[in-house]
């Protein structure tokens, strides 16, 4: 799927403030499939932690896309005069109610909203989705739900999918299974794409469709 002009040159902010919902994993896979289809693409990590730091540093290849870290709130709300540099720009947002957090919804065309079927989980969303919220009364900003690490036939999948669709923001219709080759690729510095294995082509399949889900978004935008 090509995407319009119009619908390129876009920042896209993956924020939770609770760590373990499967954001960077979602990041780089996202950027990497992004990157597989032609774009320009660059993650940036603002977390101080700097997990997708560590894991492009733990890469033994060129990698796909670029990778910049950052901390600092205004170096973030200034991510809009790098559109130009790239088709997609992907925030890799911290793990936690911060000023970065605030500062990726400020600058982002669309939020991405990762969430595992937990109720501690979906509790630490109201954050981000206030945040969204607020951001709103001053301009249009389209945020999603993507449902993350989820187990094959769990009951609390059905009550997550429930809360989601009653708290007024869509979520994306392809969920992110939990599989184990997400973490076995992230471990050594590699994305699913780096990987040849049934499993590792069934998570492909699964980014690529909810890459071209967000694709789409942007282009209805």
């Amino acid at each position: 799927m090509l995407v319009p002009d119009f619908a390129k040159n876009k920042i896209i902010a993956v924020l939770t403030t609770k760590g373990g919902e499967g954001k960077t994993t979602l990041v780089i896979n996202i950027a990497n499939c992004l990157a597989l289809m032609g774009y320009r693409v660059l993650v940036v990590d603002t977390d101080p932690q700097q997990s997708l730091v560590t894991w492009f540093m733990q890469g033994d290849g060129e990698p796909a896309f670029n990778v910049m870290a950052t901390v600092n709130e205004k170096e973030i709300r200034q991510l809009h005069t790098m559109r130009g540099d790239y088709d997609f720009i992907l925030v890799d947002g911290a793990a936690t109610v911060a000023y970065t957090t605030a500062a990726a919804v400020a600058t982002a065309d669309l939020v991405l909203i990762p969430v595992k079927a937990s109720p501690l989980s979906y509790a630490a969303t109201s954050a981000v989705m206030e945040l969204v919220k607020t951001r709103r009364k001053k301009r249009k900003l389209p945020a999603h739900f993507i449902m993350t690490m989820i187990q094959q036939r769990a009951a609390l999948n059905d009550v997550l999918a429930a809360s989601i669709d009653n708290s007024g923001f869509p979520r994306l219709k392809t969920s992110l299974r939990n599989r184990q080759i997400f973490p076995r690729a992230m471990y050594s510095g590699r994305t699913v794409f780096d990987e040849n294995s049934p499993a590792a082509r069934q998570a492909q399949g699964e980014i690529e469709i909810i890459t071209k889900e967000i694709m789409e978004i942007l282009a209805s935008e």
